[in-house]
C-alpha cells in the first residue's frame, strides 16, 4: 500500500498558517501542503503572504513544503464568486495570480502548485467554455514551465470543468503541456466512482499528486456534495483505492486533505487521530513519526 507522505493544512482552515504548521508538525509529519482558497483557509494569501518569512517558518518547524493547492474563488459581498477563464477580465486575473503562485513556489522549493481550470459547467455550454479556459491555461502551463513547477489539476472534481472522467480527458487532450499534470481525490472518487485502473493507465506519468479523505452519498450537481469527511467516516473504500495505486506503480506524494473550517483544535486532532488510524487499519503506511495516537 502507498505511503502518506503529507499533510495538507486545510485541515486547520480557520487558523493562522503558523497555528496549522505547529500542528502538523505535532502530528509527526515532515512534509505539507500549503492550502490557499481564497474565500477560506487563507494560508498563503495572494499579493500579501511573505514567501521568505513562511520559508522560515517552516524550517523552523523542520518541515518541507512540497505543493501547494491554490483555489481561484473569491468571497464577493458574502458570496463566492468562481472566476471563469473563458471571461476576458477573469482570465487576466487568473494568469496574474497563478504567475505569482508560481513563482512563489519556485523559491520556496515547491514541486507543484494545484489550480482549478474553471468551475463546473452542467450545460450544453461546457465544450465552449472548456475550449476557451484551456487557450488560456496552455499561457499559464508555460509560465509553470518556465518556473520548473508542475500544474495539477485535481481531477475529476464535482466542483469545475473536470467533473466526469470524459471531460477530464477532453481536457488533457486540449492542454497538451508537459507541465500539466492530475492529483486525484479519493473523496471524489468516493462519489463518483469511476474505474480507478482504467482511470490511472490512461493518465500514466500525469498522476503526480494524491489526496486522501473520505466522502459519502452522489452527485448532487449543485456544490452541496458530502466531499469534507475524515478517512472511516464515509463510503471511500481506501483498500481498493490504495491497491489501485499500487498496481498503477504510484509512488509520488499523498496528502492526508482533512477539511475543518471550525476553530477546535482538540476537536481537529482527533479528528486526524482517527483518521490515520482507519487508514494504517486499510493498509496505508505512515512515517515512523506519524501516530494515531493522543
Amino acid at each position: 500500500m502507498p505511503l502518506v507522505t503529507a499533510c495538507a493544512t486545510l485541515g486547520y482552515a480557520s487558523f493562522d498558517l503558523s497555528v496549522a504548521l505547529d500542528a502538523i508538525a505535532t502530528l509527526g509529519f515532515s512534509r505539507v501542503e500549503i492550502t490557499e482558497l481564497g474565500s477560506y483557509c487563507r494560508h498563503f494569501p495572494y499579493l500579501q503572504a511573505d514567501g521568505a518569512q513562511v520559508g522560515a517558518m517552516l524550517a523552523a518547524r523542520r518541515l518541507t513544503p512540497v505543493a501547494m493547492n491554490v483555489s481561484t474563488s473569491r468571497l464577493v459581498n458574502g458570496q463566492i464568486l468562481r472566476l471563469k477563464l473563458s471571461h476576458p477580465g477573469h482570465a487576466r486575473e487568473v494568469i496574474a495570480y497563478a504567475a505569482w503562485f508560481l513563482k512563489q513556489a519556485q523559491a520556496l522549493g515547491i514541486g507543484a502548485v494545484m489550480l482549478p481550470i474553471g468551475p463546473r459547467t452542467m450545460d450544453a455550454g461546457w465544450q465552449t467554455e472548456m475550449q476557451a479556459s484551456c487557450a488560456v491555461f496552455r499561457g499559464i502551463a508555460d509560465i509553470a514551465s518556465e518556473t520548473g513547477i508542475g500544474l495539477n489539476l485535481e481531477v475529476p472534481h464535482l466542483y469545475q470543468l473536470t467533473d466526469t472522467v470524459n471531460h477530464v480527458k477532453s481536457i488533457f487532450a486540449e492542454l497538451d503541456r508537459p507541465a500539466v499534470g492530475a492529483t486525484v481525490d479519493s473523496s471524489h472518487w468516493g462519489i463518483i466512482g469511476y474505474d480507478l485502473d482504467a482511470f490511472f493507465d490512461w493518465l500514466g506519468p500525469r498522476l503526480r499528486h494524491v489526496h486522501l479523505r473520505d466522502s459519502a452519498g452522489s452527485d448532487t450537481r449543485d456544490f452541496e456534495q458530502d466531499l469534507e469527511r475524515t478517512p472511516g467516516k464515509g463510503c471511500v473504500d481506501f483498500v481498493a483505492f490504495g491497491k489501485a495505486l499500487d498496481r498503477a506503480g504510484y509512488t509520488g506524494e499523498v496528502s492526508i486533505e482533512l477539511e475543518h473550517r471550525h476553530a477546535d483544535l482538540k476537536a481537529i486532532a482527533k479528528e486526524f487521530q482517527e483518521g490515520i488510524a482507519h487508514l494504517k487499519h486499510c493498509g496505508w503506511k505512515f512515517p515512523a513519526t506519524v501516530s494515531d495516537r493522543k
